[in-house]
């Protein structure tokens, strides 16, 4: 049963990453919800929290597979926040 839940975990949260990604390019407004900061945040957490049980599992390559995507994701999630808060930070402060 746990062979079947970690793609099926792993490929639901890359999907959520992606419609972040969606959001992020073409209606941020979404993404600015309370609902949509929770979301965010929580991709973001459960990403790191799947790969820590990927990097502790043993090395078969469709895991490390699995692994490389979902730590891909997620930083490139991390850097859609970090890029948001600027874009806000640079925006707040302009007259």
């Amino acid at each position: 049963m746990l062979k079947i839940m970690e793609p099926l975990i792993t490929f639901s949260i890359i999907a959520v990453h992606l419609i972040i990604m969606y959001f992020w390019i073409f209606d941020w407004e979404k993404l600015i919800t309370p609902i949509g900061l929770a979301g965010w945040g929580g991709s973001i957490i459960a990403g790191f929290m799947a790969y820590a049980f990927y990097a502790a599992k043993e090395r078969r390559k469709y895991i490390q597979l699995q692994r490389h995507i979902l730590i891909g994701s997620t930083v490139i999630t991390v850097c859609l926040a970090v890029l948001a808060l600027i874009i806000e930070w640079i925006t707040s402060s302009m007259p």
